[in-house]
């Protein structure tokens, strides 16, 4: 992506796959080779002046990079480096974790056959580099592979004082082809970086390839016979969009019946455009299930990247499918890059298939307006919304795009995009926005908005693309994070019947063993919780993401299946007959990126002469899958959905009589001035039918009539909080109601005239700014936890607990013997003048994974209080005071997890966690479960001259 390419969305999936501690950012390796050094043999090299100068700047290839014209200006031949300079400058790119420009080769005839991987030194100044670097490699002949620069492998060039790394690119697969072009692409990650870097002695090298595919020894055979008469299939429909398309009328009929029987679709995000197997695409399709059954999958994932051209593009599209078909190609533009997108959903939904899409949108905080925008050019010609900024987590942007809000414009623009596709895709789309919601990873999540919040901008998307855009043909999906206990639990980010017709949730099983017996365990009472749910609302169930993956193989940016050696080979089989017993009609997969950026089925590379497939070692149980009478891929259902006739559904709507919510204030604002209070209540209730009035809870209740505006398709009402009121809310902290009919429809959160506390940008929390209220901790502290687990955060006043102040953070948590669980508070901070993290810590004794996290430039890193003797050893309920030094905490993602790094990233530090990992085998897991409580006070940065950790009773 970034551009946006394919291996940065496997690399965030990693931030939400993560065991030990939940919140992560994208995991990249550039430090495995394909093979030996003395084994590689040169394919083609750079390394003379005259290579240099056939360099030129890659126009063109910009992603979120604003420094084209110094760049430009700045490359070429260095003779004192003896390399090929050049010029780049991200200083207006900080925010920015990829953005990208190019450096290219031309060479006709450019044979790289047979190349497995390419190399060279960067050279750079380690003093402007705030942020981090990756390097991509590119080339027609199939190469499309990055690596993040590790810079702690830096030595110092020969006769500078500039830092130096070799780096190594692996391909996904040996390159099958000529070529034309090569480039290199420098990619700035959250860095202002400006001035020089050099690339010497690039080259691209191959080396002996080991064949580790297998052949299929199972024949596709599908023994699915699905039909009309085998579905029981509802007349009338409750939906959020009682206008709602025949079609979609008939999908959400389609959907509900196969919930209810045995069969359970199998679904693939990204399915005909990403793959990882090396057969040729067939008619344009590039799909590793169709390679595999002949069929595409029976739910096709769609991302809103791909819309924006960044996973797809109208340019793709124009050289693997015009070929095909003959069509006039597309511009490419951004309307282009729509009607790509559209084009290749249309011919899944010709094929059989359903449309999902998901939204990892980018941080409204950090888009910013094109030049070139034209007045009467579509809203979203306006902004420049490439670049892969959803883990981009400052700038509070979910907090500002209701409307009122200063990113309001710039999100309806966004949407605007999301329903322009909508109106040229020829069937249903079954919309899942902010998702992963319960998380703390995307700038949506838990930690970043309360629920109140979040439920408000969940609903003013439904609306605007309903009612202000017209959109008729999606189905809306809820699907949040694996983690909920309960029913209870599961709703309390829940949007409300009204808008929602699908709920789900996001559940990975991480390095899945030969006895997968506990995930399967915890899947299941995870469905069984979401389903239960469903029932309760009268909605449709999914598993809305799922997937086997590991840890990062050497060679890899990422990995989901093993190339060999995966041991749950029924997983599909497995999973499929949990979700069969379930009213659950689909499970998705994850994308199959490439071989070196994750895959979560398996892939062909080659057909035998006797037809026998050869590839990866999952075939046959890929194969039995598709096979199984239960399993229904786009080929099984697309007759039946063909059959199935909408206009014979009604469509009843599930708003039963007023709903509303509050767009301002924000839940959670502080009010210390009259203000205006303002509310949405959907448009299908005119002003004449609704009495609305906000009622404020602080020293003493507050009622404000309301007054309605009505514009085209929505009704907004508002009412003014005099002085005088506002005086008689007292100091307080409380809430505000929205009432229609005499019925509360929404709270928000508020705090009335307390002033705010004065900002300490060393302090994390002292915990005396809640005035002992949880509901202030818990909107700024995020909890998240593994399934199966609970954590319940609380303040409290004992004596021996509190360092300061009057309270101190109580954490409970009770965990499965190979659970996590934990909080997370964001901080946006400079702490380059500081060298260590201090605070006040009652331990309970148990001794599991206790970590302590800082998010900082990028990367996560963190220290493990358990390992540190003085902890371990301290006597349960002792206040002990500790001050560890930046350099003892270590890179949650890199190999072999190194020291010291966040001593050069603490002048970016973006947030803070606490967590406990459970540990298996502990002496304190019982009955497979381990609980506890641990006290925390007074955590700040500091400045120590130890050099090693100093735990200590407290003083």
């Amino acid at each position: 992506m970034k551009k946006i390419t394919k291996k940065m969305m496997s690399a965030m999936l990693a931030a939400v796959l993560a065991v030990s501690t939940p919140v992560s950012v994208p995991v990249m390796n550039n430090t495995a080779l394909a093979a030996e050094e003395s084994q590689l043999e040169t394919v083609k090299e750079w390394t003379s002046q005259a290579d240099y100068a056939a360099w030129y700047y890659g126009d063109g290839w910009e992603g979120g990079y604003q420094g084209s014209e110094y760049s430009k200006a700045g490359l070429g031949y260095d003779e004192n480096m003896d390399a090929l300079k050049v010029a780049v400058d991200y200083s207006k790119d900080k925010a920015q974790t990829w953005s990208q420009m190019a450096v290219c080769i031309w060479d006709e005839g450019l044979d790289l056959t047979g190349a497995t991987q390419a190399e060279l030194d960067l050279i750079y100044d380690s003093a402007k580099l705030d942020g981090g670097l990756t390097i991509k490699a590119y080339s027609n002949a199939g190469i499309d592979q990055y690596v993040a620069v590790n810079t702690e492998n830096a030595e110092t060039a020969e006769g500078t004082n500039l830092s130096k790394v070799h780096v190594t690119i692996p391909f996904a697969a040996p390159v099958s082809k000529e070529a034309s072009d090569f480039a290199i692409c420098l990619i700035g990650n959250e860095t202002s970086y400006k001035g020089n870097i050099y690339l010497k002695d690039i080259k691209i090298m191959k080396a002996p390839s080991e064949d580790i595919d297998v052949n299929s020894t199972i024949p596709v055979k599908d023994t699915t016979e699905l039909t009309l008469a085998k579905l029981s299939l509802t007349s009338e429909v409750t939906l959020a969009d009682a206008e709602a398309t025949a079609d979609t009328k008939a999908v959400y009929a389609y959907l509900d019946a196969v919930g209810k029987s045995e069969y359970v679709i199998y679904g693939h995000q990204d399915d005909t455009w990403h793959k990882a197997g090396d057969l040729l695409c067939k008619n344009g399709i590039e799909s590793d299930t169709y390679d595999i059954t002949g069929s595409l999958p029976g739910v096709m994932g769609v991302d809103t990247l791909a819309l924006l051209g960044n996973e797809y593009s109208a340019e793709r599209y124009n050289n693997e499918i015009i070929p095909i078909t003959g069509e006039v190609p597309l511009p490419e533009t951004m309307e282009g890059n729509l009607q790509a997108i559209a084009n290749i959903s249309n011919q899944a939904i010709e094929a059989g298939s359903i449309i999902t899409l998901s939204s990892h949108m980018p941080n409204f905080s950090v888009v910013e307006e094109k030049a070139d925008y034209k007045e009467g050019d579509p809203t979203y010609m306006k902004y420049d919304f490439s670049g892969y900024t959803p883990n981009t987590l400052s700038g509070d942007p979910v907090n500002q795009i209701l409307p009122g809000g200063k990113y309001n414009e710039k999100f309806n623009a966004f949407l605007d995009v999301i329903a322009a596709y909508a109106k040229k895709v020829d069937g249903t789309i079954l919309f899942r926005p902010f998702h992963e919601n319960t998380g703390s990873w995307f700038w949506w999540g838990a930690a970043f908005c309360d629920a109140a919040t979040y439920k408000s901008v969940y609903k003013y998307t439904v609306e605007y693309l309903r009612d202000e855009k017209d959109v008729h043909n999606m189905l809306y999906l809820y699907g949040p994070s694996s983690e909920a206990a309960s029913m209870e639990e599961y709703e309390v980010r829940y949007p409300g019947d009204e808008y929602v017709d699908m709920v789900g949730f996001d559940m990975y099983n991480i390095k899945a063993p030969a006895d997968n017996s506990a995930w399967y365990d915890s899947f299941e009472k995870e469905l069984q919780i979401v389903n239960d749910f469903a029932k309760t609302h009268n909605k449709l169930v999914a598993v809305t993401e799922t997937g086997a993956a590991n840890d990062p193989q050497p060679g890899e940016n990422q990995t989901a299946l093993l190339k060999t050696g995966n041991e749950a080979r029924d997983w599909y089989n497995k999973v499929m007959e949990i979700v069969s017993k379930s009213d659950a009609s689909y499970y998705l997969l994850w994308a199959n990126f490439s071989k070196t950026d994750g895959y979560y089925t398996p892939y062909v590379d080659s057909v035998n002469e006797d037809g026998t497939l050869h590839g990866h070692e999952l075939l046959d149980d890929f194969i039995d899958f598709f096979n199984r009478q239960e399993s229904l891929f786009a080929v099984n259902q697309k007759d039946v959905l063909d059959a199935v006739d909408g206009d014979q559904i009604q469509a009843v709507s599930a708003m039963k009589d007023a709903a509303g919510y509050i767009t301002a204030p924000i839940s959670g604002s502080r009010i210390l001035e009259p203000t205006t209070l303002q509310a949405k209540v959907n448009g299908e209730y005119s002003e004449k039918k609704v009495k609305a009035e906000f009622i404020l809870h602080g020293n003493t209740d507050i009622k404000v009539k309301a007054k309605s505006k009505v514009k085209k398709g929505e009704t907004c009402y508002s009412a003014e909080l005099s002085q005088k009121n506002l005086d008689k809310l007292g100091e307080s902290v409380g809430t505000i109601d929205l009432v229609l009919n005499g019925v509360v429809k929404d709270t928000v959160n508020a705090v009335f005239n307390i002033q705010p506390p004065k900002e300490d940008p060393y302090m994390i929390d002292d915990f005396e700014n809640y005035y002992g209220q949880e509901t202030l901790l818990t909107k700024s502290w995020s909890a998240n936890k593994a399934t199966g687990n609970t954590i319940a955060l609380s303040l409290v006043q004992d004596a021996d607990k509190v360092f300061s102040g009057k309270y101190a953070l109580k954490f409970d948590y009770n965990e499965t013997s190979d659970g996590w669980a934990g909080a997370t508070i964001s901080k946006t901070v400079d702490w380059s003048d500081c060298n260590a993290l201090d605070f006040y810590t009652v331990p309970d004794g148990k001794n599991q994974l206790v970590v302590v996290q800082l998010s900082a430039g990028g990367k996560v890193y963190e220290t493990y209080l358990n390992l540190y003797e003085e902890y371990a050893n301290a006597e349960a309920g002792t206040l002990l005071h500790v001050t560890i030094p930046f350099s003892k905490f270590v890179s949650r993602d890199e190999a072999g997890k190194p020291a010291g790094g966040l001593s050069a990233d603490c002048a970016s530090v973006t947030s803070f966690g606490l967590w406990v990992n459970a540990i298996p085998d502990s002496p304190a897991v019982a009955d497979g479960m381990v609980a506890g409580t641990i006290y925390y006070d007074h955590i700040t940065a500091t400045q120590t001259e130890n050099t090693e950790a100093v735990i200590v009773p407290a003083k």
